[in-house]
């Protein structure tokens, strides 16, 4: 009896020098790591339940857990319509020209979900995540959006955005999910969608990712 209560002893005492004194956790998979959801809008708009802002600052501490932000000041290229029912889809950024968007997260494996387009005006948007092209020069019409999810890997601890050279003001983001490899990642459509079809009959898409049509609210 003695000899296994000198074993328990000594098997609890090694479990406090790991995880307790040492500051080590167990851990934990890829799968069950945290979502990020962002949402680029306003300061003063309403947030869409489950999501951060992003209101155009330069990188740093958002003071909500992460660190994440502009590599130049873009708080002038945020927008809110007042146009589309989906708060996401109402909300946007514009880039400066050379503009990225970085956001710190662990090195690894990452699918990330973009959803691009203006309810108000037609543009050409182009959108690389770590060097991944989404889309190039892919044109939408007033209140029309697209959005992919793709794999990247993240190697010097920071997730970076950017429309490639793509010009001032021409591609506008609406929000992004970083999901963790493995998570399961949402279908190619944001949730408050009204297809329209174009003049052939067709509902509207596009080789380079799914788009959608979104009627005014």
């Amino acid at each position: 009896m003695k000899s296994v209560q000198t074993s328990v002893s000594f098997l609890m005492l090694l479990l406090l020098a790991v995880f307790g004194l040492t500051g080590l956790q167990p851990a934990v998979s890829s799968a069950s790591a945290s979502i990020i959801r962002i949402n680029f809008q306003p300061a003063t708009s309403s947030v869409p339940a489950g999501y951060l802002v992003d209101s155009g600052t330069v990188y740093g501490n958002r003071g909500n857990g992460y660190q994440y932000g502009w590599n130049v000041n873009h708080t002038d290229m945020v927008r809110q319509r007042a146009v589309n029912a989906d708060q996401r889809l109402d909300t946007i950024s514009h880039f400066h020209a050379g503009g990225s968007w970085q956001i710190a997260v662990p090195n690894g494996s990452y699918n990330v979900f973009v959803s691009i387009g203006d309810p108000s005006y037609s543009s050409s948007h182009t959108i690389n995540v770590e060097n991944v092209n989404f889309w190039n020069a892919l044109n939408l019409n007033t209140n029309q959006f697209a959005t992919k999810t793709l794999p990247v890997t993240v190697s010097d601890g920071n997730l970076t955005v950017n429309q490639g050279t793509a010009g001032e003001m021409m591609t506008r983001i609406n929000y992004l999910e970083i999901y963790p490899a493995g998570a399961p990642t949402p279908t190619p459509l944001p949730v408050v969608c009204d297809p329209e079809v174009d003049t052939s009959g067709s509902l509207v898409s596009n080789s380079q990712g799914q788009v959608v049509n979104h009627s005014a609210s």
